[in-house]
């Protein structure tokens, strides 16, 4: 029995740390989310995208393989050129009408709307001239020229994407190890009390839910009332906790206060790279042994 109940112990320390990983992880998230937001990174994406596609289907915009680097970068620039004002303009078929919006460039784009849109601007992709006589067929006519290349290129920009933002993550990560010092060995500690332990446990399904509710929104719900929204929960939540305690990093005392705690630190930096779905994952698996654990635990309680 004392070998279960110390089990027991052990799981609910994990799954209470896991649960702090999450709530330090859902900040970093939002900090994410501003920083592609303010830099526009998805759309910065987007152009990167359909500059590649270009560059490979269109004959009068590809980059040729020469030896003079200068005009390489000229036939980039070129295409880099086309691939704004195709982006930037408001008149699209009739499969969407996100390009009508004035106060953002678009983000996303199907195979579909870029075909209208390189028909639009008579843009030369090696199309037989007489398929492009009609509107409909026309289309048709680019979209298969292109498809191609377009699930290649929006798959590499995906990559892409993803590489960036998970160097926000990291960065994220280190100002709050570092530039707050937080101190993970220090958490772990904490979490040797058993009333602080209970209370962070007693809150993972309300941060579930909430994380939840959070990566269900829609990617281009980015404003600044809902960021500062989700940032002002999940604070409310850690102070819960009683345990994680932001100290800003002192400038007088800069040497002793990245010395001080600084493996606990590391730490931080490293489970904080990993990302809130990992720690949303950690949660439900750490759960799932919990609740196995808790009828031995009852049975052999009644049994003595």
């Amino acid at each position: 029995m004392s070998e279960n109940i110390d089990m027991l112990q052990l799981i609910d320390t994990a799954l209470a740390f896991a649960a702090i990983m999450l709530l330090l992880s859902l900040l970093v998230t939002v900090v994410v989310q501003a920083a592609v937001s303010l830099f526009g990174l998805r759309g910065r994406n987007l152009l990167w995208a359909v500059t590649e596609l270009l560059q490979r289907v269109s004959p009068d915009l590809a980059v040729a393989v020469v030896k003079r680097e200068g005009a390489m970068v000229d036939a980039v620039a070129k295409a880099r050129v086309k691939a704004k004002e195709l982006l930037s303009d408001p008149v699209l078929g009739p499969t969407r009408n996100w390009l009508r919006r004035t106060l953002r460039p678009p983000t996303e784009m199907t195979v579909k709307d870029l075909a209208h849109l390189l028909e639009h601007h008579k843009v030369n992709v090696g199309v037989p001239d007489a398929a492009r006589t009609i509107g409909p067929q026309a289309v048709d006519a680019i979209e298969k020229q292109i498809s191609g290349w377009f699930d290649l290129v929006m798959r590499a920009a995906g990559e892409r994407f993803k590489l960036r933002t998970r160097w926000i993550t990291v960065l994220g990560a280190f100002v709050l190890a570092f530039a707050l010092q937080v101190d993970s060995l220090q958490i772990l500690n904490d979490l040797s009390d058993t009333r602080i332990r209970g209370q962070a446990i007693e809150q993972i399904d309300d941060i579930n839910r909430f994380y939840e509710a959070a990566v269900s929104r829609p990617e281009d719900d980015g404003t600044a009332e809902r960021a500062r929204a989700t940032m002002d929960s999940v604070l409310t939540m850690i102070d819960r906790t009683e345990i994680v305690e932001f100290r800003p990093i002192r400038l007088s005392q800069l040497g002793g206060d990245l010395v001080n705690g600084f493996w606990g630190k590391v730490m931080t930096l490293l489970l904080l790279s990993l990302g809130a779905p990992f720690w949303y994952g950690a949660i439900g698996k750490l759960v799932g042994f919990r609740s196995a654990l808790k009828p031995k635990e009852n049975e052999e309680a009644a049994k003595a």
